[in-house]
């Protein structure tokens, strides 16, 4: 029996792409964009040696709002860009793809697993994501960073684990070569 599908994929968590930085730019500029739209003649003519400048309000305005939308078009980019970012486990491999034009697929073999370990920070338990690191048999390790639903992943994972059984077979081919 040939499995088209995979059995699990793990999708990227588009949170990151809200770097508070780049929020409190957004929300700083575009305050100053409304300011400036709504009051700025005004505010510029009570001021006596302002009132010169009054003609130049919307073209201020106009510069703070593009100012703002550079975050928003940060945020969009990454969004897109995470979203094309996943991870395939099949039976036997693993497929990582990535890529918005260029698309990059890569397949490794995906033997037992030795260790699991999911790394949750506090904003990754509040919206559900995390990283988690597959320690495999061998050098085919899979690191997953920013993974949607990681606690969900890691319960598929542990069908993969290596057994008792055959670590005790593998100590007993070591020890009789």
């Amino acid at each position: 029996m040939t499995v088209n599908r995979p059995h699990i994929i793990a999708r990227k968590s588009i949170l990151p792409a809200f770097k508070f930085w780049r929020l409190l730019t957004f929300v700083i500029f575009f305050a100053l964009t409304l300011v400036f739209a709504l009051f700025g003649k005004d505010l510029f003519t009570s001021i006596s040696f302002l009132s010169g400048l009054a003609s130049f309000v919307p073209i201020i305005a106009v510069v703070f709002g593009v100012v703002a939308a550079v975050p928003v078009v940060f945020i969009v980019v990454d969004i897109i860009i995470l979203r094309c970012q996943y991870v395939e486990f099949y039976d036997s491999f693993v497929i990582k793809k990535r890529g918005v034009f260029n698309k990059i697929d890569e397949k490794c073999m995906f033997p037992k697993i030795l260790s699991c370990h999911v790394h949750r920070p506090f904003w990754g338990r509040i919206f559900n994501y995390g990283n988690i690191q597959i320690d495999a048999i061998g050098k085919w390790d899979v690191d997953l960073t920013f993974i949607k639903r990681p606690l969900y992943v890691r319960k598929y994972l542990e069908n993969h684990f290596i057994s008792a059984k055959e670590i005790r077979a593998m100590r007993q081919t070591v020890v009789t070569q």
